[in-house]
């Protein structure tokens, strides 16, 4: 389906799910497929959205990545470049924080099923340069 939407991925790969690009993935295998700044990730382990076993998405994100990065939005229409005032408007009970590893943030819900983003700064001029949904690799 993702193909259908945005053509061939720029890469389609598997990574040790201990060791990935991306942190420490559930499972043994992650595969990492790309479009630029867009990457969904899928894993051969328990998630919580499958029991393991087979490749099962898990996880999306998006970076700016210039011309390479597709125009993707929220369903709630929040997009790359959006200020935190129009992610408050879109979500009134977002979280906003300052994470001491990846730095200002927002998350919207609750793992494994929350919104989550970067931004430039947390206070209402702060813009969104990152978002991702689904269960996130990391230590």
């Amino acid at each position: 389906a993702l193909e259908a939407e945005l053509g061939a991925p720029f890469d389609d790969r598997l990574e040790q799910a201990f060791s990935s690009s991306y942190g420490v993935c559930p499972g043994n295998q992650v595969r990492v497929v790309e479009w630029g700044g867009f990457v969904v990730l899928f894993s051969d382990g328990a998630t919580p959205y499958a029991p393991g076993g087979s490749f099962t998405f898990f996880d999306w994100q998006l970076r700016n990545l210039g011309n390479a990065t597709p125009p993707l939005a929220t369903p709630d229409g929040i997009a790359l470049g959006d200020s935190i005032a129009e992610v408050r408007a879109a979500y009134p009970e977002v979280q906003v924080e300052t994470d001491e590893i990846l730095g200002p943030t927002f998350r919207v819900g609750n793992p494994p099923d929350e919104l989550r983003g970067g931004l430039t700064a947390t206070g209402d001029s702060g813009t969104v340069v990152s978002l991702g949904a689904g269960r996130a690799c990391g230590e």
